[in-house]
């Protein structure tokens, strides 16, 4: 099962937050608003965590993740392919449309470098 998460400062809730995708037993999910700093991949539990969070100079800098179960790990050794997440955290109308434009135009020169064989369908 996949699912996404808001964590909103997940560093004060961490255990509590993992209750979920347990509960659930979730696979692998992406994760919003993780505000870690840096990069890092870590374990926590049976999870593998790995985020990311833009640099302190940046004023928008919440981040974002991924969280997998580790059995998601054992079967990915299992049966190799190739497998693509992308998580963003988007700007919002706040925003203004050349930064909003300029975000999105990012996003697909990064799904456009998935090769077409290897996306999901739309």
């Amino acid at each position: 099962m996949a699912a996404t998460w808001n964590l909103m400062s997940w560093m004060e809730k961490k255990h509590e937050f993992l209750q979920e995708p347990t509960e659930h037993k979730v696979d692998i999910s992406t994760l919003n608003e993780t505000r870690k700093k840096g990069k890092e991949k870590l374990r926590v539990r049976r999870y593998i965590m790995i985020y990311s969070r833009a640099p302190m100079k940046i004023k928008e800098r919440w981040g974002v993740g991924v969280l997998k179960h580790e059995n998601f790990e054992k079967i990915s050794k299992c049966r190799p392919e190739n497998f693509h997440i992308i998580s963003v955290y988007a700007l919002d109308i706040s925003k203004s449309r050349e930064k909003r434009e300029k975000f999105y135009n990012n996003l697909q020169i990064a799904i456009n470098k998935i090769p077409t064989n290897e996306r999901a369908p739309a």
